[in-house]
């Protein structure tokens, strides 16, 4: 009877049906699951960084170490005569500087050497040092605030009057000594040179500037 089929269909769809405590179950069990994976990437990607920062520790490491093994490569140093003629120096070995203001370069090692043997030379201005840095390194700072550099006194005599006596007075003795020697030079030679400068430098030094004559050749 067409009664009896509506009630047995109903019956079955009623059968077949998941109930609805079964899907939340699902639901929760398929969460439990995502966050146990979710758990599990996050644990091998906190590994892999781990890895990755012990690595990077370890290349660092290796980096410095070859840094502090690598030899520093040593600066050369240039020293330039300032005396007319040759100047020596005494290193491991003998070095001599031919020519006023010629220069010879040492190795940062040698050129200490040579400071320690030539104290007196090096705090006299008869070699001048042309490296700011070594002179900071080695002590030599205020020494050569008074010393006159190896440009001062090539361009000595392009300067005033007033210029050149006042540089002589401040200079060192042996400096003073050079300065005479290079304006004998010139008056020998027959090269001008300032008439107050020779009268001024004549009665500090005590030497009769003015009354030198050139040379002649016979």
């Amino acid at each position: 009877m067409p009664t009896n089929k509506k009630s047995t269909t109903n019956a079955k769809v009623k059968e077949t049906a998941t109930p609805v405590e079964e899907v939340k179950e699902a639901k929760v069990e398929e969460i439990e699951k995502q966050q146990v994976k979710e758990e599990s990437e996050n644990e091998i990607l906190k590994k892999q960084i781990e890895d990755m920062k012990a690595q990077m520790a370890y290349l660092m490491g290796q980096m410095s170490t070859e840094k502090a093994k690598a030899p520093t490569k040593e600066r050369n140093i240039p020293f330039i005569n300032m005396v007319p003629g040759t100047l020596v120096l005494k290193g491991t070995q003998v070095w001599k500087i031919e020519g006023q203001f010629m220069q010879r370069s040492f190795s940062e090692r040698e050129a200490r050497v040579i400071v320690n043997n030539m104290h007196n030379a090096i705090t006299s201005g008869v070699v001048y040092i042309a490296d700011a840095q070594f002179i900071e390194d080695n002590d030599l700072t205020e020494v050569y605030h008074c010393i006159l550099s190896n440009e001062q006194l090539k361009t000595l005599f392009q300067n005033k009057s007033e210029y050149i006596i006042e540089l002589y007075k401040n200079a060192p003795e042996l400096q003073q000594e050079i300065i005479i020697k290079m304006i004998m030079d010139k008056k020998l030679t027959g090269q001008p040179v300032d008439g107050n400068v020779l009268v001024e430098l004549s009665k500090l030094s005590g030497k009769d500037l003015v009354g030198i004559e050139p040379e002649t050749e016979e």
